[in-house]
């Protein structure tokens, strides 16, 4: 009982912003574990009955106000070896459980409609998370089944091949032929994998992505092609600018780390994290600097930069959703790509941008329900189709 009651005490100090920093890392330790949600659930339900007489205006202010808490606390981290990552795994449990609870624990007795948010019926199976998944396409149509779960050592024509706990490293053949022999890693949807490239850069590639890449790369420079969504860190090598190609758009590095999406076919967006890229579409060259983007319109011929939201480009990445302002068409394809699910939306999309974090290994209800909360959407599952509703106005 004396350590319910501590948590509570904590839990208030910390919506208050009361907190010292030691205090901050029990309590983020504490609900970094998954049986804690019950009881971060009743947390918030209690400081929610405290504010019943403006409730609306209440969960945003709390969401928010820990939202800048925790963005706070891990600034002031020393810059140290997966220091972060356990940060902001802490962190998107704790706004997980925030948002859950705001939906599950919301007052009736003010008005709201309790059915307002249409959850899964419990009869219903809900498709899984996904998973490291994926299939190796070699040069010469031999096809590799690559499962996270099992590992994989194969020599083939001379590449050597393995793959173990969800990543690819792939050494090709020093041949002596000119021709370039072009292999494609294809993750499906509800898939993600990382890849080590012949020069030893990496790749994560997100659902229902290709990664096209040679079977050596070439003496001057290091080509590869990609559709959807891929994390590159590059390894640098002066002599050999490595480049990316994607719908109409070249991206040269040296060595840099950066996310390009592009799973609408005429839009790009390309996210940097370190380094410097140089980013040419037709005949304009843009360079790209640290914490800004450039997005590529090809319908309209628009094609700029602009600041970046780090955390939102490479939440994918770290193994959560986080939408920041984002398009509820937007939120919806990524989720779909993720459990592996057809949309099918009666109505039309609200116009609003919509802010939210949920775990990717969360089950489907709960992220749904995490979208119903900030949108109002209702959702209906049959089978691997998802129907998105939305109330007449």
């Amino acid at each position: 009982m004396k350590r319910e009651k501590d948590i509570s005490q904590l839990f208030t100090a910390f919506i208050n912003n009361t907190c010292s920093e030691s205090e901050i890392d029990r309590l983020l330790l504490y609900f970094g574990h998954p049986e804690s949600k019950e009881k971060l659930a009743q947390l918030v339900y209690l400081e929610f009955q405290k504010r019943q007489d403006n409730y609306p205006d209440e969960v945003n202010n709390i969401v928010s106000r820990v939202d800048l808490l925790l963005k706070d606390k891990i600034r002031s981290v020393p810059k140290k070896k997966n220091t972060i990552p356990y940060y902001w795994s802490a962190a998107a449990v704790l706004l997980i459980g925030l948002a859950v609870a705001v939906w599950q624990y919301r007052p009736i007795n003010k008005g709201y409609d309790a059915t307002s948010v249409q959850t899964l019926p419990e009869q219903v199976e809900e498709p899984s998370p996904g998973g490291s998944h994926a299939r190796l396409l070699l040069s010469d149509g031999k096809i590799l089944t690559l499962d996270g779960s099992r590992p994989l050592t194969d020599n083939y024509k001379g590449a050597a091949i393995n793959c173990h706990n969800g990543q690819l490293s792939y050494v090709g053949t020093k041949s002596s032929s000119h021709a370039v022999k072009w292999n494609v890693l294809e993750v499906p949807k509800g898939g993600t994998f990382e890849m080590k490239l012949p020069d030893g850069t990496k790749v994560w590639l997100n659902a229902n992505s290709k990664l096209y890449f040679p079977d050596q790369f070439a003496t001057g420079e290091r080509n590869v092609k990609i559709e959807g969504e891929a994390f590159f860190d590059v390894v640098k090598d002066v002599n050999r600018p490595f480049k990316v190609a994607v719908n109409g758009l070249h991206v040269t590095v040296l060595g840099t780390s950066f996310n390009i999406r592009s799973y609408h076919p005429k839009q790009v967006s390309t996210t940097l994290i370190t380094g410097s890229v140089e980013a040419r579409y037709q005949n304009r060259t843009l360079k790209l600097l640290p914490g800004k983007k450039v997005m590529l319109n090809t319908d309209n011929g628009d094609f700029g930069i602009s600041d970046a939201d780090i955390e939102s480009a490479i939440a994918w990445k770290e193994g959560y959703f986080y939408f920041k302002d984002e398009g509820l068409a937007t939120i919806l394809q990524d989720v779909a790509f993720w459990y592996d699910l057809k949309v099918s939306v009666e109505g039309t999309l609200p116009n609003g941008h919509y802010s939210g974090s949920i775990d990717r290994n969360s089950k489907l209800s709960g992220v749904l329900s995490m979208i119903s909360s900030v949108s109002g959407a209702k959702f209906l599952l049959e089978g691997k189709k998802l129907i998105v509703k939305f109330n007449k106005t």
